[in-house]
């Protein structure tokens, strides 16, 4: 309802164009994976740990996972990683380096166009001790990516982002933040990429 005197502001909201953007990249150093949904064990007493399924199951499955898992299923299998790790690499280095960039920004002028990217390699099993929730030492089993690559498919808003700059961001990302477990955003030196 409009006041004496004032008149009601129309709003224009122009029609985004979105631009696609597709890069390959390979990890700058090794990538570990670990999938909450395919843990089974965490948390319990040592003697009670299964390492082969744990390492099993911290993959990301897109083939169809056997019942019982073997290595040979392992090298046939296909694996990926979520994209939305990705997103959030990209997210919190436009934010860390990009001056004046805002999260929603960056979220609202980038999608990946997929739910998984496909990892290119093989993963091996890797243990570590780790910490758990009662702070006691524990042997963990994950996947670790030697040499890995992917390819990221992105559509981008060049009206908020250059190609030339989302490639950068992507490159900057990976450097500073990376993706999976003791990535460098969380103080590690895994899961480093670069195009």
């Amino acid at each position: 309802e409009e006041r004496k005197g004032h008149e009601m502001a129309t709003i224009e909201i122009k029609k985004p164009v979105f631009e696609p953007l597709i890069v390959e990249v390979h990890g700058t150093s090794p990538l570990l994976q670990s999938n909450p949904a395919g843990f089974t064990g965490t948390g319990l007493a040592p003697v009670e740990r299964d390492p082969w399924q744990e390492y099993v199951g911290s993959l990301y499955w897109l083939s169809e996972r056997p019942k019982n898992v073997t290595e040979d299923d392992i090298k046939a299998g296909r694996f990926g990683h979520p994209s939305g790790a990705f997103t959030k690499a990209l997210v919190g280095a436009a934010y860390t380096f990009a001056r004046g960039a805002k999260k929603a920004q960056i979220r609202g002028a980038v999608l990946m166009l997929d739910e998984y990217v496909k990892l290119h390699g093989q993963p091996v099993q890797f243990t570590a001790l780790a910490r758990n929730k009662k702070g006691e030492g524990i042997h963990t089993n994950r996947a670790r990516w030697e040499e890995w690559s992917c390819t990221l498919q992105f559509l981008f808003n060049p009206e908020i982002i250059r190609a030339d700059a989302l490639a950068n961001l992507v490159d900057v990302a990976g450097w500073s933040i990376g993706v999976g477990c003791w990535r460098p955003e969380r103080g590690g030196r895994f899961g480093r990429f670069a195009i």
